[in-house]
């Protein structure tokens, strides 16, 4: 059963247990979570981290543009979406700087160490 204990009340006491559609909705965000956690170690291995990342950044700006429209409690003002925008557009500028820049310091001295005769 269910002994876990938080703020003095049994979780095992909530009366939502006896409702079947919260009981079927509790059980489904639990494997839709599992689903999830289990498609993003997934998505490392096949694809690398790089991936992962760049697609996550992809997805944080759609997304953030997409609650903008559909979401129901954004209030449009030309400063806030300027700022949101410029945010962005920093996350995707810093992804692309990152992943494409050049080699680390440590990296050079590797690679130099690496070729030169000794």
């Amino acid at each position: 059963g269910i002994n876990a204990e938080y703020g003095g009340d049994s979780v095992s006491d909530f009366e939502g247990w006896s409702d079947p559609w919260f009981c079927f909705e509790f059980f489904a965000c639990n494997m839709l979570g599992f689903i999830l956690i289990y498609s993003s170690i997934l998505c490392t291995t096949v694809c690398g981290a790089l991936t992962q990342n760049v697609v996550g950044v992809l997805k944080n700006t759609v997304m953030t543009y997409f609650g903008m429209w559909y979401g129901g409690d954004y209030i449009f003002s030309w400063v806030n979406f300027t700022g949101i925008t410029i945010s962005a557009f920093g996350g995707v500028v810093y992804s692309y700087v990152t992943f494409t820049g050049r080699d680390s310091p440590s990296a050079v001295k590797k690679k130099q160490g690496a070729t030169s005769i000794a």
